[in-house]
């Protein structure tokens, strides 16, 4: 079975501004972003995947394209791994939502919520399992997959690997310009082999927004 390496995009305009992104459009690395990416690409390359996937979103394609500069035409979308549909809440300054009462339920309670307009984590954590499986279904004997996504996402892929399902969320931390590792070699017990690994002279920091 398949090895699949979940990437986060690099740091985005909207984590330096302390905003929700979510799947707003235009949403650019930032520079500190690029150099993360480029950080990266080292230790990804060693990797040497056979498959390359991203979501949809712009942050994503940059750092997808940025990690294989000789692979584009290779790189394929799979909308299982967009960003979670925050609804309403996409484009708002991290500290206005933080105010809400609903942050509240989604510190205590993130399997709960339900984002006005948009999805609630139960269903994008549904779908990123769906994302995995698919994938895992396709899968070569030994075959090296790169998942280049989102912070929730990543985290949902570690959680249901690790058996914690939602309640786990905040037990995590998967900082942008990283990448987390899980062999599914035991497609019935998961190992976990890497969270949230930096590239060479980065400091992980985790990051809410993207």
């Amino acid at each position: 079975m398949a090895q699949i390496i979940f990437v986060r995009h690099g740091e985005s305009s909207a984590n330096v501004d302390k905003v929700l992104a979510g799947r707003t459009p235009g949403v650019h690395l930032s520079s500190r972003g690029v150099e993360q990416v480029t950080a990266l690409r080292e230790a990804i390359s060693a990797i040497a995947p056979q498959r390359i996937v991203r979501s949809s979103v712009l942050r994503c394609r940059e750092t997808a394209e940025l990690l294989f500069p000789d692979r584009h035409r290779a790189i394929a979308i799979h909308r299982a791994f967009d960003e979670v549909d925050y609804g309403q809440w996409s484009g708002r300054r991290l500290a206005d939502l933080g105010r809400l009462s609903a942050w509240a339920e989604l510190v205590e309670n993130p399997g709960s919520v339900e984002f006005p307009g948009g999805e609630s984590l139960a269903e994008a954590y549904a779908r990123a399992r769906r994302g995995v499986a698919e994938l895992l279904d396709g899968a070569g004997e030994g075959e090296r997959i790169v998942v280049v996504t989102h912070g929730d996402i990543v985290k949902f892929a570690l959680l249901d690997a690790l058996g914690l399902g939602l309640g786990g969320l905040h037990r995590l931390t998967v900082a942008t310009g990283t990448f987390s590792l899980v062999d599914y070699t035991r497609p019935d017990a998961p190992m976990v082999c890497a969270v949230s690994a930096a590239g060479p002279a980065q400091r992980a920091r985790g990051t809410l927004g993207g």
